[in-house]
């Protein structure tokens, strides 16, 4: 079975001499216009629901399946594609043009231009260009072009240019907000030109010049400024005046020219000179140089260098002068005390200090003791010269040494004539104790000289207190004594081999 399609033309044609001639041309079904000088083709194009517009529209084109339906009041309109410049409001709406499925939906406004599907709907304003799928909804203002699908800056805008990347992100927004101002990945610039770092190419700000070398330079000028850019801590850009030379300006007149050093400002004028910071860009820095570092070495700081096997101070006699011993180390020593500590890191963030637990000293109570190891800065900041204390503590060593050299003779002295009778007594001692641990029973085995006139052995707790005393009759090697848990309980106990009156070896005992 074939379908036939039956197109009816309708042409209304009004003599032209009439007091109120007026000529349509509507093309489709159901399509109905007001008296005017219109041109209507689709389904229900320009077609409206009683009652009637008040004024006539006139000069309009409606073309597609209800373009322009509802539309009230106008002239010189140009609506193309299915429901564009549909439901107009009752005001005028004259010179624009839609093209576009559902572009100039319920807009008010003259001499606009909208582009795409859905674009251009529920505006109002004046000399407005949208172009875009789904581009320019629900915008107030006059004379904006908005350019990229599904681009909808919002709210009120007047002489403002977007440009989207065609999903909805702005990437161009030139804006009249005072600066003229343009802005690169973000929307509503501050000033004449911003870029939005964010998004940028990974350790990069956004912008780039290319091919940019000497040649862009004339390094020719022998007077007069030459110039460099900059930026100041908002993020604009500067202009550096008098980097080389001695013309014009008042800013950058000399620079560092010793090679391998940093350059810095040398005063308030701007100028520039080197620092003491050597970097020769082959893993070699130096910190308080005024002439090349120590190469050989990868860090020198005037007065140390570090390498990979260590970190190094400059020792050598020959720089040093009243050279003296070190007196009462020990006592300085016994008066500092070891702390641990942490950084107050959230009162100080621009410290950088670490999260970990520190061990050290405190500034304050060492200034007290050895005041040449504290450091104060200009701001009444305290800082700890640590490595200056080696030496005192080298030196605290010794001194605590002969003290327990001296103690040692003397205790040794005082044992001989005290506990001469066991002095002989080479073979008398506990020989073992064992199972240990035990739940049950630990058997003690020693030996004890035929010499001695009494013997024991005393079992005690930690803190000190006899538990059990046992004398032990027989003279000979590997006497046995059983000792058990039910006697003493569950815990840690030391035995001791008592020998006339005197302990000369003891063991530590466990029960489970």
């Amino acid at each position: 079975m074939q379908t036939i399609k039956i197109l009816i033309f309708t042409v209304f044609v009004a003599s032209g001499l009439e007091s109120a001639a007026q000529t349509n041309v509507v093309i489709g079904a159901n399509t109905s216009t007001p008296n005017g000088v219109n041109v209507s083709v689709g389904y229900q194009a320009n077609a409206f629901n009683p009652p009637p517009p008040a004024t006539n529209p006139v000069y309009n084109t409606f073309i597609g399946g209800l373009a322009g339906f509802g539309f009230q009041s106008g002239a010189e309109n140009t609506y193309i594609g299915y429901v564009s410049g549909n439901y107009s409001p009752a005001s005028d709406n004259d010179k624009n043009t839609a093209l576009g499925s559902g572009s100039f939906q319920a807009s008010i406004g003259d001499a606009n231009i909208g582009i795409g599907v859905n674009t251009a709907s529920r505006i109002t304003g004046s000399n407005n260009i949208y172009i875009g799928t789904g581009t320019g909804s629900n915008i107030t203002g006059n004379s904006n072009v908005i350019l990229g699908g599904y681009l909808n800056p919002g709210g009120s805008l007047n002489n403002t240019t977007v440009l989207g990347d065609g999903v909805g992100n702005t990437r161009v927004y030139i804006h009249s907000n005072g600066y003229t101002g343009i802005g690169i990945g973000f929307s509503i610039p501050q000033n004449r030109l911003e870029i939005n770092a964010t998004g940028a190419v990974s350790g990069t700000t956004g912008l780039r010049f290319r091919n940019f070398t000497n040649s862009n330079f004339n390094t020719s000028v022998t007077t007069g400024a030459k110039r460099v850019l900059s930026v100041n801590a908002a993020g604009d850009v500067i202009l550096v005046d008098d980097m080389v030379g001695t013309g014009g300006g008042t800013g950058i007149a000399n620079a560092c020219t010793t090679a391998n050093f940093i350059t810095k400002s040398s005063g308030s004028s701007g100028n520039l000179t080197c620092t003491s910071i050597y970097d020769d860009g082959a893993g070699h820095v130096g910190f308080g140089f005024g002439a090349t570092p120590n190469t050989a070495v990868n860090v020198s700081i005037n007065g140390s260098s570090a390498t990979y096997g260590g970190t190094y101070n400059v020792s050598d006699k020959k720089f040093k002068t009243d050279v003296k011993s070190i007196d009462n180390a020990l006592s300085k020593i016994l008066q500092l005390e070891g702390k641990t500590y942490n950084w107050k890191k959230s009162e100080y963030k621009n410290i950088n200090f670490s999260d970990d637990l520190q061990y050290g000293l405190i500034a304050q109570d060492v200034q007290k003791v050895i005041p040449s190891l504290v450091l104060k800065s200009d701001n009444g900041d305290l800082a700890m010269n640590y490595i200056g204390l080696i030496p005192i503590l080298i030196e605290a060593l010794k001194d605590q040494q002969s003290q327990i050299e001296d103690l040692k003779s003397q205790l040794s002295d005082s044992f001989q004539k005290q506990n001469q009778d066991l002095i002989a007594l080479e073979n008398t001692k506990i020989i073992s104790v064992s199972p240990n641990p035990s739940n049950e029973l630990i058997s003690v085995s020693m030996n004890i000289e035929k010499s001695v006139a009494n013997a024991k052995l005393m079992v005690y707790d930690l803190k000190g207190a006899v538990l059990s005393s046992l004398n032990i009759n027989e003279r000979d090697n590997n006497i046995t004594k059983t000792l058990q848990k039910d006697n003493f309980g569950k815990g840690v106990y030391i035995v001791s081999l008592v020998v006339n009156g005197k302990s000369i070896d003891s063991k530590k005992i466990i029960f489970n």
